[in-house]
């Protein structure tokens, strides 16, 4: 923590020179209940994840287009051993305006845009909750383009070099959408050669095209198609794809989900398992019991359908989030 404030207070002085800064705080709390009932399921496997996390960062912004942000995102899991309780740090420089936004260092996986649980998997948010490396994020007037790197793996003696690198966006008009994710994930072996694994090269993407009529109507419909690739060198590539579609029905604090996929099995390091079945629908069912800005209270019951049978899920989230700033001079 004391080089987080050494860091902080270099940068302070570095940009002193300036007439606009402030300072500037962010707490986000996480508390989830998600129990996983995954019955007779060769893909997952049950199991209730229950914890809380909190993100506390703090920094200072420069003209009102720069900032620096360190903290930290702490992982309290219910039962776990108090010495494996892991602590995040965060710690990044971001530059925004009308047209950028530009996240370098460790920052809340939030920033990127949420991707579908088919490319990366919803659990990320509880375990892996910061983005390590960079986003660049392009705003126009019908969407937005972003690029993404995230270094989730260094290479030494014991642990494998992995990273991930994609992107995505959406172009709006009107009523009409069309939406695109993409991203590899790269896997070396350790710094010690192992002959029995050298490097896979994995990712896959959607493509979707939509309609939201949600103001006047409450649904949303996108319907494209999804595909993974998958390498174990030196043998050959493998690609696998199929459709993949969306619908939303969504009303004051009520929300009904389906999304289905029916082709080849897609297979993804960091994506929901359940797609592995060449036929999957989801429907999960939203009770938004707090909704404000500040503060929310969700329960969700999911129902998933594969191979004939079906497994259910039911999730409990509580998120409050504070933040503020005050304008700060300098001699």
């Amino acid at each position: 923590m004391k080089h987080l404030l050494l860091i902080l207070t270099f940068t302070t002085i570095f940009f002193s020179a300036n007439s606009q800064e402030s300072f500037e705080w962010n707490t986000q709390y996480l508390s989830f209940f998600d129990n996983r009932e995954y019955a007779q399921n060769p893909y997952i496997q049950s199991q209730t994840m229950f914890g809380n996390r909190l993100d506390i960062s703090a920094g200072f912004r420069i003209d009102s287009v720069h900032l620096i942000q360190a903290g930290v995102d702490y992982l309290y899991e219910f039962g776990a051993d108090a010495n494996s309780i892991p602590l995040f740090p965060t710690l990044y420089y971001s530059f925004s305006n009308k047209r950028f936004d530009f996240h370098f260092g460790a920052f809340p996986r939030y920033k990127l845009p949420n991707y579908p649980t088919l490319l990366l998997t919803d659990t990320l948010n509880y375990y892996s909750p910061n983005i390590e490396g960079a986003l660049i994020n392009y705003k126009g007037k019908y969407g937005y383009q972003n690029v993404w790197a995230d270094w989730v793996g260094r290479q030494t003696e014991t642990n494998n070099e992995r990273f991930l690198v994609g992107t995505s966006g959406i172009i709006n008009i009107k009523n009409f959408f069309f939406e695109n994710y993409l991203y590899m994930y790269h896997h070396a072996a350790t710094a010690i050669e192992d002959s029995s694994f050298h490097l896979r090269d994995n990712g896959g993407g959607a493509f979707l095209f939509g309609l939201d009529l949600r103001e006047n109507y409450f649904f949303k419909l996108s319907l494209g198609s999804a595909f993974s690739y998958d390498r174990y060198r030196p043998d050959p590539y493998e690609f696998h794809k199929g459709l993949y579609g969306k619908l939303l029905l969504e009303y004051k604090r009520f929300a009904l989900r389906f999304t289905h996929y029916t082709g080849e099995s897609i297979s993804l390091g960091y994506g929901d398992q359940f797609y592995k079945a060449k036929k999957y629908t989801r429907i999960d069912g939203d009770l938004n019991l707090i909704k404000h800005k500040n503060v929310s209270l969700l329960f969700q019951y999911s129902a998933h359908l594969f191979r004939e049978r079906i497994n259910s899920s039911q999730l409990i989230k509580l998120k409050f989030n504070i933040n503020g700033s005050r304008a700060i001079k300098f001699n």
